[in-house]
């Protein structure tokens, strides 16, 4: 008669096998909603955002077809509004594709680095802002996953400066210690 009837511990391990199943299967759950909210956000941005940036660049690229008949001021804007949208539209592209599958986190364009901040502060420079750049270390000593946020830094403060009426920044980053900080 014992053979037959399970021990209690052969019905505590199959509990035990039951719960985590259960945690398994809840755990899936949660990452598929997850999975679904990520590209139902991406697919919302690409909508709203990508579409405007695309209606951007089409407006700035017809009028630098129409360049000859702008003063020499506008065609200098134009151009620059062109390339910031171009640039722009490639970034979000990486980043709608990565938030749809974050498994694809690869960038497709390049991530800027300290050595793009001459082409970021001219840009700057182009749009009528006047730009101070003040580093302290070679660009190449500043640790390399450092230096994108270094570059999104200064181009947060020179978008930031924009509506703010301000027509100057002054970027720069100094060692401190072992770490590298920006001052913006």
């Amino acid at each position: 008669m014992g053979f037959a009837a399970p021990t209690r511990q052969e019905l505590l391990a199959a509990a035990e096998r039951r719960a985590a199943d259960a945690r398994r299967a809840q755990a899936l759950e949660a990452a598929q909603a997850t999975q679904r909210e990520r590209t139902r956000i991406a697919g919302e941005m690409h909508d709203v955002v990508a579409h405007s940036l695309t209606l951007l660049v089409v407006h700035a690229e017809t009028l630098r077809a129409r360049g000859g008949e702008l003063p020499d001021w506008a065609r200098a804007q134009v151009d620059g509004l062109a390339a910031a949208g171009r640039q722009s539209s490639g970034e979000l592209r990486d980043l709608l594709r990565m938030l749809r599958d974050p498994a694809d986190a690869v960038p497709l364009q390049p991530v800027p680095d300290l050595g793009e901040l001459d082409a970021l502060l001219d840009s700057h420079r182009a749009a009528g802002g006047t730009v101070e750049l003040t580093t302290d270390v070679a660009p190449q000593s500043v640790p390399g996953p450092v230096q994108p946020a270094v570059y999104r830094v200064v181009q947060e403060a020179l978008v930031n400066a924009r509506p703010a009426r301000a027509r100057s920044a002054r970027p720069g980053h100094r060692p401190r210690q072992r770490w590298r900080r920006a001052v913006v």
